[in-house]
């Protein structure tokens, strides 16, 4: 059987490409609490709205925000509360660029190992601290429609706030599973996953590997 030749996705090829590495000024002090993904930012809230499988418990928007997204044609599933922008700067902090839009919503649902595509490529992340940078990957992952990215419990941030606004998106996209640790769990991935992407901690690059070049050493480089 011929394998799939992975192209990128228009829109998340070319802001991979228009971003060049960079990352906005200052961090927003959004938290994941119990459950609760903070979400900011045109695309990032524009791409929840649309993905039928998030839960929302508030939405603040400024006026010019709300006329937007009316333009668009977008369902809103809950009354927004029509806001200033410097409540939105409040929940977040004054460099967080949200455009007038904010979400407060459940963090989507982990697939089971077993739920993945039996083919494919998989993302296993590693230490990789910097949400801006696990971000970026998850656009990446989007344009080349990546089945699944598997991050360790501990040593990774959260999906949200400004993860979620650096993955511009495509984190209603990409699948997120995140383990214990990686040598227990990424043997059943093996078995599903044509080709696996390594990335350890934010100073490497993602690495394409083989689904037997993994398992002939390069697991190693997931760390112990």
């Amino acid at each position: 059987m011929a394998r799939k030749s992975w192209q990128p996705k228009d829109r998340f090829k070319a802001r991979a490409q228009r971003h060049g590495g960079k990352r906005p000024a200052g961090r927003p002090h959004a938290r994941d609490t119990d459950g609760l993904a903070l979400l900011y930012g045109w695309h990032t809230v524009k791409a929840a709205l649309e993905n039928p499988a998030r839960r929302f418990r508030r939405l603040l928007a400024t006026e010019n925000a709300l006329r937007r997204l009316t333009d668009d044609g977008i369902a809103l599933p809950l009354k927004p509360e029509l806001v200033r922008p410097d409540v939105i700067d409040a929940q977040l902090g004054p460099d967080a660029v949200h455009q007038g839009l904010y979400i407060e919503a459940d963090a989507l649902p982990a697939p089971d190992i077993e739920d993945l595509p039996d083919n494919g490529l998989v993302l296993v992340l590693d230490q990789i601290t910097d949400p801006h940078n696990v971000g970026a990957i998850l656009r990446t992952a989007a344009g080349f429609d990546v089945a699944a990215v598997v991050t360790t419990a501990r040593h990774s941030p959260e999906a949200t706030g400004a993860l979620a606004k650096a993955a511009s998106g495509a984190l209603e996209h990409v699948r997120i599973r995140r383990v214990a640790d990686h040598g227990a769990h990424v043997e059943p991935v093996l078995e599903l996953a044509q080709h696996v992407g390594v990335a350890i901690d934010d100073r490497d690059l993602v690495r394409l590997l083989s689904r037997e070049a993994y398992r002939g050493g390069a697991a190693d480089l997931a760390g112990p």
